[in-house]
């Protein structure tokens, strides 16, 4: 069990993303269901530039680090009270009464967090929520 002040890490799109540009994809619900359950907010930390440290094929990213060393940059932002964008949807054990409810939460959370990566990257996202996944 986490006691307080700990802290747990969760990407929200599930995987490494798949989009040419490193751009994320479209979060999963996921991160925004365990912050209801539990009452924990959600800290955004968005993390530019992780691919060329950890991706699909280490082996060749392995040898190209070794001699390119990469720069992983990273900006945390203010923690988001989940319950907050649900609103009255939250019932009394943390659990959510719509499907629909989540979904918005969770891409008012992405929206945050793809406003970071623009920040870092200085530049414009695709798309404000997530591309689509592939």
């Amino acid at each position: 069990a986490l006691e307080a002040g700990e802290a747990i890490g969760l990407f929200p799109e599930g995987r490494i993303t798949r989009h040419g540009d490193h751009w994320p994809e479209r979060a999963r619900t996921g991160a925004v269901r365990l912050a209801l359950r539990t009452g924990a907010p959600i800290v955004p930390v968005a993390i530019v530039g992780a691919h060329r440290v950890a991706s699909r094929r280490p082996d060749l990213r392995l040898l190209a680090n070794v001699v390119l060393r990469p720069r992983v940059r990273t900006r945390v932002g203010e923690a988001i009270d989940v319950s907050a964008l649900v609103g009255s949807d939250v019932v009394d054990d943390g659990s959510v009464a719509s499907q629909a409810a989540v979904r918005r939460a969770t891409d008012a959370v992405m929206a945050i967090l793809i406003d970071l990566i623009e920040e870092v990257r200085d530049e414009v996202a695709p798309d404000p929520i997530g591309v689509e996944r592939t």
